[in-house]
């Protein structure tokens, strides 16, 4: 059987570790990377089957990630969950 692999954007390693251990219990394979631009080259790369994409990062932040993401037909049909501290409402409509 071939394990669904997650891209885990996301630049704090305990929560990299925290999410890596429970989707690896559940039987996925995790793809963790800690900046935007390592992200969309392991999105095109790997082509996973759902990214996990954290709003606040270094750099390109997760928005712009996921705008760059949509908009490129290699990877534009890819499930992406926003993962994010913030939690103004305004933030969730913009994800």
């Amino acid at each position: 059987m071939v394990k669904r692999r997650i891209l885990l954007i996301e630049d704090e390693s305990d929560m990299v570790y925290a999410l890596t251990l429970q989707l690896e219990a559940t039987g996925y394979e995790v793809l963790a990377v800690k900046d935007g631009q390592a992200g969309l080259d392991m999105a095109r790369k790997e082509k996973p089957d759902l990214i996990v994409l954290d709003l606040m990062l270094p750099g390109m932040d997760g928005l712009e990630i996921c705008k760059i993401i949509k908009n490129d037909p290699k990877t534009a049909s890819t499930p992406i969950i926003m993962l994010t501290a913030k939690s103004q409402e305004s933030d969730k409509v913009i994800g």
